[in-house]
């Protein structure tokens, strides 16, 4: 009876073995591929990072929600003609669930949001008079962050939003509010190409 038990029990211990599965299974944050060079930079390990951080402004929407933009200049000590720059949005969501959310924008892409929210500011000047059944401009980002508005009749609101699951949005009642977004963003440009 010994004997068998202890067959049983090795029988039983190489089917839990072999029955693994041989695939590695990664974490979520693992999955994700990182978009942004501001990303891949903050996500390496072993090495000592430099953040510096730039506060440009706030912009207030709709229901208590924000959005918060930074400049960022991120680099390793003796390493700093190396440096990775670029833009933060905070967006943060109102109601009784505050979330918020943040997105990185490379410093090669400044110059397009900027231009996109010039954009985006005329079209919606051009179409302010014009009924529409519904229709939505959007400018996305590497970094998960979208900008644009949409117009349902003549009525018109500008969105922004950080994320794509979790995603958190904030709306302006005016698209002009965008241009604030807009100053701040080409305000960041300059300084860290001063950086």
């Amino acid at each position: 009876m010994k004997k068998i038990c202890m067959i049983l029990v090795l029988c039983l211990g190489m089917m839990v073995a072999y029955g693994q599965p041989s695939v590695q299974v990664k974490d979520a944050d693992e999955e994700k591929e990182l978009a942004t060079k501001l990303e891949s930079f903050l996500a390496e390990r072993g090495k000592l990072i430099v953040k510096e951080f730039y506060a440009l402004g706030e912009v207030r929407g709709s229901y208590q929600t924000s959005v918060k933009l930074s400049a960022v200049v991120l680099y390793t000590p003796g390493e700093e003609d190396e440096r990775v720059r670029g833009l933060r949005f905070t967006v943060e969501g109102g109601g009784t669930l505050k979330r918020s959310n943040i997105s990185f924008l490379d410093l090669e892409e400044i110059e397009g949001l900027s231009k996109a929210i010039d954009y985006v500011i005329s079209l919606s000047e051009k179409w302010k008079a014009v009924q529409k059944d519904y229709i939505e401009v959007e400018f996305s980002t590497e970094g998960d962050f979208s900008i644009g508005f949409y117009q349902k009749g003549i009525k018109q609101k500008a969105f922004m939003s950080s994320g794509r699951i979790g995603r958190v949005m904030v709306h302006f009642s005016k698209v002009e509010k965008l241009s604030a977004v807009k100053a701040m963003a080409d305000r960041g440009l300059k300084l860290l190409s001063e950086k």
